[in-house]
């Protein structure tokens, strides 16, 4: 083999690394997923420190773009490609199951109420609202919450339902 002709041989090993699955092997983020993803209950504050943490690992890492792909591809939850589930949503690359978080509370007349912050949901869209609990026939039926054009919905929802409910013992009794 002559000289010019083994100069002319050129071999991309990037290509390799960020093709299929094998980009998550050298993702900066590995071993790192309580900065991904949410532990149950975060508060928001705590998820925006979080996430701008990930964010800055993200975006020095060198599949930044296939990750991104594989969580816009995949539907994926939790912080991906330097974004969030609702980053993706507003880039319309919605999640299969809308996400976001409730908190239970009781008003005046011992109602049981959910505070509702949800992202994911076709823009304009109205959604019952029910909860079913493990031992007690029927559901626990809430008001309807309707989602704004960027497709997320913030809401207080009020229900008709004065009984015991303890799930997680959130419920006080009056």
């Amino acid at each position: 083999m002559s000289a010019s002709l083994a100069s002319e041989v050129v071999i991309d090993v990037r290509e390799n690394h960020a093709s299929g699955a094998s980009w998550q092997s050298i993702a900066s983020c590995n071993g790192q997923t309580d900065l991904f993803f949410a532990a149950p209950g975060e508060r928001p504050e705590a998820r925006a420190r979080r996430e701008a943490k990930a964010r800055q690992i993200c975006l020095a890492c060198p599949v930044l773009a296939p990750c991104q792909d594989w969580a816009r591809e995949n539907r994926e939850y939790g912080f991906w490609g330097g974004e969030s589930e609702e980053d993706r949503a507003l880039a319309g690359y919605r999640v299969d199951m809308p996400v976001g978080r409730v908190a239970f509370r009781r008003d005046r007349h011992h109602h049981l109420m959910v505070r509702a912050a949800l992202f994911g949901l076709t823009p304009g869209s109205s959604h019952a609202v029910d909860l079913q609990v493990p031992g007690r026939s029927g559901l626990i039926r809430f008001s309807p919450i309707t989602a704004n054009s960027g497709g997320q919905a913030y809401s207080t929802l009020s229900s008709n339902f004065t009984g015991r409910w303890r799930p997680g013992s959130l419920d006080r009794e009056p």
